[in-house]
């Protein structure tokens, strides 16, 4: 009877003693997805910036219709510029009836009558001069519409530029999401094996995975599609988050330019200059006569003023009032889309503040999960950190996703306003806490580098910690430093016993 006994207790035994191995053994499969991917799931790795100084550039563009245009104006300008209004005339008479000049008394055969005319108003020097100047106006104005017309075929050009660099963004994003999750699924399926999980966590798991191969695959082809369309310099560039600097955007500085420009053409049209006739003269005469022949020069000017009432001021008056009121459509129509894209900025800006709110909550969840994993260790509690690491996956990407956004909305205040000042958008100042790490039997290396990144410390000052932590931490990118005569340092087990208290109270 004992031997049936002792052999189930022994069989019972060796289960639990195999069982607790393959969960030790699936634990530490487990810990060791997490840690790796939680290392490389930092919101700073995409607010990096290769924009000199965060600022757009607008490549100066020539466009062949508008330079063609300048050409005709540039020409015109010149043909009046050399045009100072001489004129030169003459007048031959011959009669084939001998014409009896009764006031000289003499028969008249051959006249001949040069005149040389400078005028200098209507038609004249100062009216060349005159239109000169509208056309320097009018080239002034296709200048101003050159820079708006380049400036839109910036912004397409650079939407889709920033579009393939946030793709890609994206995709190192994605890459390293469907590692964590393929690594993720096989920890997952073990456990399932042993009867440790319910199916719907793998069938969850399953279908991201699935459904981040497809994303994968949408931007890659994305990519591929608009990579000959992109400035060169966003092949390797890195976007940061921006906002505007000191929030300042001027809705006063929308196009009030153009608008006096096309005020003072119209106001020279209509120019008194283009009414009245002034001009001087020079004639040469010669007269031949059956007495003698005869030459005499003479001078003298030449006035003709319209006998009408004008009302040039008047239609000057009526036109610049016509013109004001179209000016002032356009002016209230780019305000409201300068005021619709500012807002979309303002939203934007405010989804990304509540996007880096709900990655501090899950930081925060993963500290407490950290603590409570510092006493027990088991794969539920792996199961709920690699849960929280998908919580952060997700939020990166809706960043990312918003990150296309503000750059749209900024990109569209940037052409109605390029002296617009941008600057990276910091999402918390960096932690000043100087932190001293020295020998302790309360937590493991590990937790200790763990709760190290949750806090964002970057320098840590060593005693007495062995080269194994020291070469640990550097691995993970700490700044060591073995010089303790800095008398306001924490020490690290200080500061985590006093959190765990503060989440036990």
């Amino acid at each position: 009877m004992k031997s049936p006994r002792l052999y189930i207790i022994i069989s019972f035994c060796v289960t639990n003693i195999f069982y607790a191995q393959v969960e030790t053994e699936l634990l530490s499969e487990l810990n060791t997805i997490y840690y790796n991917t939680d290392k490389v799931l930092n919101i700073s790795d995409y607010n990096k910036s290769s924009l000199e100084n965060n600022q757009f550039k607008i490549p100066k563009a020539t466009l062949k219709l508008q330079a063609y245009r300048k050409q005709d104006i540039e020409l015109q300008q010149r043909a009046l510029l050399n045009d100072i209004g001489l004129s030169f005339g003459a007048t031959i008479n011959h009669n084939l009836n001998n014409i009896f000049d009764e006031e000289n008394n003499e028969f008249v055969t051959t006249r001949v009558r040069t005149e040389l005319e400078w005028q200098l108003l209507k038609k004249g020097f100062f009216s060349n001069r005159n239109k000169a100047n509208q056309l320097n106006d009018e080239a002034m104005i296709l200048d101003l519409e050159e820079t708006n017309e380049a400036t839109i075929l910036w912004r397409r050009q650079f939407r889709l530029s920033y579009t393939y660099a946030i793709n890609k963004e994206l995709l190192v994003l994605y890459n390293k999401r469907i590692e964590f999750l393929n690594g993720y699924f096989e920890v997952l399926t073990k456990l399932y094996s042993k009867k440790l999980i319910d199916r719907e966590r793998i069938i969850k798991t399953s279908y991201d995975i699935e459904k981040t191969k497809q994303e994968i695959t949408n931007y890659k082809t994305l990519n591929k599609n608009i990579r000959d369309s992109i400035f060169v310099e966003f092949e390797t560039i890195k976007l940061p988050f921006l906002k505007i600097e000191n929030d300042a955007f001027s809705f006063e500085a929308v196009n009030t330019e153009m608008d006096s420009l096309q005020q003072s053409i119209l106001a020279k049209d209509y120019s008194w200059i283009e009414d009245v006739s002034l001009s001087l003269y020079a004639n040469q005469n010669w007269v031949n006569s059956n007495i003698t022949n005869r030459n005499y020069a003479s001078v003298g000017l030449r006035l003709k003023i319209p006998l009408k009432r004008s009302f040039n001021k008047e239609l000057r008056d009526n036109k610049l009032n016509i013109l004001k009121e179209q000016q002032s459509d356009k002016s209230i129509g780019k305000y409201n889309l300068a005021l619709t894209h500012y807002n979309s900025y303002r939203e934007k800006l405010k989804d990304l503040k509540d996007q880096y709110k709900i990655w501090c909550v899950v930081k925060e969840r993963k500290r407490k999960l950290h603590l409570i994993k510092s006493d027990i260790d088991s794969f539920q509690i792996g199961i709920q950190l690699a849960d929280a690491l998908i919580d952060q996956f997700e939020i990166l990407k809706n960043m990312l996703q918003i990150k296309r956004q503000l750059y749209t909305s900024l990109s569209h205040l940037y052409e109605l306003d390029n002296s617009l000042k941008l600057s990276t958008y910091i999402f918390e100042k960096s932690n000043q806490k100087r932190v001293l790490v020295s020998k302790t039997e309360l937590f493991t290396i590990e937790h200790q580098i763990a709760f190290l990144e949750l806090k964002q410390i970057e320098v840590v000052h060593v005693e007495n910690i062995g080269k194994e932590f020291i070469d640990k931490l550097k691995r993970r990118g700490y700044k060591v430093i073995q010089d303790l005569q800095n008398k306001e340092l924490i020490r690290l087990e200080d500061w985590m016993l006093y959190e765990q208290t503060q989440l036990k109270n």
